[in-house]
């Protein structure tokens, strides 16, 4: 599968904006997108040190947890390229 940066754009976003209190996220949707390029693009947010990993089963994610210091610099990035 190919690395889709506007998919990860809206990942990140989506974690900004719904991570307020230190517990783990729903998978979120979007319309574009479809439910395994979500999953593969949050394993690649969380292996590239973006987001904390959230709750594994059988090593596809059901979860997903906040942004770290990487992940709000590279969401800065992305924002300022027009991504």
């Amino acid at each position: 599968m190919k690395r889709q940066w506007k998919l990860i754009l809206e990942i990140l976003l989506y974690v900004e904006q719904n991570a307020h209190n230190g517990q783990p996220l729903s998978l979120p949707e979007f319309a574009d997108y479809t439910r395994e390029e979500v999953v593969y693009h949050i394993i690649l947010c969380t292996e590239a040190e973006f987001v904390k990993p959230g709750v594994l089963v059988q090593a596809i994610p059901t979860t997903i947890g906040r942004l770290t210091w990487k992940g709000h610099n590279e969401l800065d990035r992305l924002r300022a390229e027009g991504c």
